[in-house]
């Protein structure tokens, strides 16, 4: 897990953030034209600029708090990624059969929590990490599994570890909401004090331009 202090940008901020996604490709075209294409990581990076959710000016406030808690670049943080946040698809509640996560083989005690993306005959899987505190459900063949009794899980790795070995060939499957670990990008956060309250008191209107935060690696 990078380094890191657990702690949450707002959701009213990254709401109604820019986001984008990025994959790195290297493309070597060949003498006869054909292309060769290579990736030298496995997950995609996601980043997002969180002055398209400033929408109080409060929330300026909460930015720079976070900033001087973090450090600036220093360490990262929690953030919700409303764009995929759950084990199902974000508009719904999870369940525990929403992923599977492994088969029990009457030995093995820890899984991690993953999540399985298919189209066609295709797939992408990719491990869960900074799982939301206490949205963990689990099934085994079906049967609820109660966390503290069944099973313990690391929130912050994403592993499962039950009290005993899962039969074997039993499925496991599991809900989860998680959020992923950014950090700063730019060692310099500006703000903008638009307008004065005109009350003696202070500035009433603020901005920040633009502060981007990137995926760091887990």
């Amino acid at each position: 897990m990078a380094i890191m202090h657990d702690v949450r940008l707002p959701e009213s901020i990254s709401n109604g953030a820019q986001y984008s996604t990025k994959r790195r490709t290297e493309i070597s075209v060949l003498a006869n034209g054909n292309e060769r294409r290579s990736t030298p990581q496995r997950d995609s990076r996601r980043s997002m600029n969180i002055a398209f959710g400033i929408r109080r000016d409060s929330d300026v406030g909460q930015i720079v708090d976070l900033w001087e808690i973090v450090q600036g670049e220093l360490f990262a943080f929690r953030v919700q990624w409303p764009l995929d946040f759950k084990s199902c698809d974000p508009r719904f509640s999870a369940l525990s059969d929403d992923q599977l996560i492994g088969v029990g083989d009457g030995a093995v005690i820890d899984f991690q929590l993953v999540k399985t993306i298919s189209i066609g005959a295709q797939s992408y899987v990719r491990n869960v990490t900074a799982i939301v505190a206490d949205s963990i459900l689990v099934a085994v063949d079906g049967l609820a599994q109660v966390e503290g009794v069944d099973f313990t899980a690391d929130y912050d790795t994403g592993i499962i570890s039950f009290t005993a070995p899962v039969p074997d060939t039993l499925e496991i499957t599991a809900g989860y909401e998680f959020d992923l670990i950014m950090r700063f990008q730019g060692g310099d956060l500006v703000a903008v004090m638009d307008s004065w309250a005109g009350d003696g008191v202070g500035w009433d209107y603020g901005s920040v331009p633009e502060i981007n935060l990137v995926e760091v690696d887990k």
